[in-house]
């Protein structure tokens, strides 16, 4: 079989593109159009307002069974929509600069827009609104709750949303549909981390001494005392914020901290090895993290949401997280480091997966000094089997599980597998997959699924712990695009990405621990699954690839793409697990180790990849493990091909 990408491709000039993709003139009313094969029925004037329109799709990449420009039937992000009624939040007691609490008063202009009736827009005012966790129900650990929102613009005018709870998120999104939020900026008092300088080093038992610097949170306030909490701590870079120290483990946990005078506490690490000191220097710039699960913003079951033009300065959790929606869209939005400070939000910007009809669309963004993967897009988390009943029948069951090797058996819910979705099979054990069906019949009470294709039940094990027969629905989490967005300085990988579907685009991945891009499954947490159908061209990796994983992982690469086991270890024995790729017109400079890691797909094409000088030596470009049909051509670099 020929790769199809070698005649197919033709690389879109800027303002083709830009065309193309729906960005020149954002600043005059887009609306999406529903492809046919995902269309719903809206009642949203927002969304469908001009649904007949669907956008141009003059793409040129075929794939093995799609035509050119249906593989990617990704609606365009919601920018603007016309408004009919404006709701101010001061008429509901909410006002800027007047330090009180305002987290009633917003919440009533919320519930107010959601009965308007007709589109409308909630408007703040230039100044600080004092925020804090709600105590409603429903709120899911977020001080605003908006549920069943439609056709309504939140109009922040560069207001600061403050809050002063650090163990709370701000907005949790429930069937929305139609919302757009602008021009916010959001900040926490006091803060869910700390930082400051290691002033003691002992190796056995391992522990250090830690000076708080002044002005930041102390390790004895609420929420580094959480109970059973496994406080992680991230060491730094003496000069560049953000950054994490060169050649030192990526994180560091505790659990209890012993005060021993103000402002300075001996923290007792956990799960290290012997040698673990090396790491680390007296005065060595330390982050003590209140990580929580609990983000900026949670998206679920909507449909067109963005975020445009909202700047963060710290996060509890990760940022913009979604599971199950349609098109949420996250545009010229910041995540920075506030001058004085050494670190942005504590996890992840971007947590999506689970999208049916359109994944998550990131762009023209800049994201800093992030405690965790700063992008992360996947099908979703697999469910497992209960009881094998035929080639064709089997019983399934939802499992939580991630740090955890075992979890409890609890019903399927109805947005995790839909009759004419795909399941696929994955033995985690060996890494391989043991065979694809769609399904014919679902019964979500009993979790009893009728496949429409047998599959071979000889390798399916049943049980909900990690080591049997993992089940993920592979129709879900793609149609992404991640495009011209500055990301640096931040905790392991630029992106991590796991699903199907995807434009990965004009990015600038500077100064990432860690892989600057990394695409793998990953039965050990477990979410996953495939990459298919990916064109990730015109990137520039700079800068990353040198904490300690980095260098002793041989996967890891400025580029990764491969599959594993449940034991993190690479698979030896498949060449087409991820298909139909496109690695074109990327640039990678200053870089160590390893270019590329490239093993278990097919249909992969590389060509105009740009390697500059290595910073440090021995470095290869190129790793191959088993591959399918691939075309990879020879490398325009100063640099020796060492393949």
């Amino acid at each position: 079989m020929e790769s199809p990408f070698p005649t197919s491709i033709v690389a879109l000039p800027l303002i083709g593109a830009l065309a193309f993709l729906g960005l020149a003139g954002r600043e005059k009313q887009l609306h999406a159009a529903e492809p046919a094969e995902t269309s719903t029925t809206s009642t949203s004037p927002a969304t469908a307002a001009t649904a007949e329109s669907k956008p141009p799709m003059n793409w040129t990449v075929s794939f093995p069974g799609k035509k050119p420009g249906e593989w990617f039937p990704r609606p365009l992000p919601l920018s603007e929509f016309p408004v009919t009624k404006t709701i101010d939040v001061a008429d509901f007691g909410a006002g800027p600069d007047d330090n009180q609490d305002d987290t009633q008063g917003i919440q009533a202009a919320f519930d107010a827009a959601k009965t308007c009736g007709v589109p409308c827009k909630v408007q703040f005012s230039k100044g600080t609104y004092r925020i804090s966790g709600s105590k409603s129900r429903g709120t899911q650990g977020r001080s605003f709750l908006l549920d069943g929102l439609k056709d309504t613009v939140i109009d922040g005018d560069g207001a600061l949303l403050l809050q002063t709870d650090p163990t709370k998120g701000i907005f949790h999104f429930k069937n929305c549909e139609g919302v757009i939020v602008r021009d916010f900026v959001i900040d926490y008092d006091p803060l869910p981390f700390t930082q400051g300088t290691i002033q003691r080093i002992q190796a056995d038992p391992p522990q250090i001494d830690f000076a708080v610097a002044e002005g930041y949170p102390t390790l004895d306030e609420p929420q580094f005392l959480n109970g059973k909490r496994i406080n992680q701590c991230v060491p730094l870079d003496p000069n560049i914020p953000g950054r994490l120290r060169d050649g030192a483990r990526n994180f560091f946990l505790y659990q209890t901290a012993e005060k021993l005078a103000d402002g300075v506490y001996r923290l007792p690490f956990i799960d290290l090895k012997s040698g673990w000191e090396h790491d680390l220097s007296v005065g060595d710039r330390f982050i003590v993290l209140a990580r929580n699960n609990i983000p900026i913003a949670d998206f679920n079951y909507c449909r067109q949401v963005t975020m445009q033009g909202i700047t963060t300065y710290a996060s509890g959790g990760g940022q913009y997280t979604g599971t199950y929606n349609n098109c949420i869209n996250i545009l010229e939005c910041k995540a920075l480091i506030k001058p004085g400070r050494w670190k942005g939000g504590n996890a992840d910007v971007i947590h999506i997966y689970g999208s049916r009809g359109g994944g998550p669309w990131v762009e023209d963004c800049v994201f800093e000094g992030i405690g965790d993967d700063v992008v992360c897009i996947y099908n979703g988390r697999p469910v497992f089997i209960r009881q094998v009943i035929s080639p064709t029948e089997l019983i399934l069951g939802s499992v939580r599980l991630n740090d955890t090797a075992k979890g409890d058996f609890a019903p399927l819910k109805n947005e995790q597998i839909q009759p004419g979705e795909r399941l696929a099979f994955l033995d985690p054990e060996t890494g391989r997959l043991l065979g694809e069906s769609e399904v014919a019949q679902i019964n979500i009470a009993t979790g009893q699924v009728v496949l429409k294709q047998p599959i071979e039940t000889g390798g399916l094990t049943a049980g909900s712990e990690k080591t049997n027969t993992q089940v993920y629905n592979t129709s879900i989490g793609g149609n992404f695009v991640v495009r011209n967005n500055r990301i640096s300085n931040s905790r392991r990988y630029g992106m991590f990405l796991k699903a199907a579907d995807g434009l990965v685009e004009g990015n600038r991945i500077d100064g990432v621990s860690a892989s600057g891009i990394y695409i793998s499954d990953e039965p050990a947490w477990p979410e996953g699954l495939q990459a298919a159908r990916l064109v990730i061209r015109n990137n520039e990796i700079v800068n990353c690839g040198f904490d300690e994983l980095f260098h002793i992982d041989p996967c890891q690469a400025q580029i990764s793409i491969y599959s594993q086991n449940v034991k993190r270890k690479p698979v030896l024995d498949d060449p087409d697990f991820h298909h139909d790729i496109l690695l074109e017109g990327n640039k990678i400079e200053n870089w160590s180790k390893l270019g590329l890691y490239l093993s278990n797909v097919t249909n992969l094409t590389v060509k105009d990849t740009y390697f500059g000088e290595p910073r440090e030596k021995p470095a290869a470009l190129l790793f191959k493990g088993p591959l399918g049909v691939t075309d990879i051509e020879p490398f325009p670099s100063g640099v020796s091909d060492k393949r």
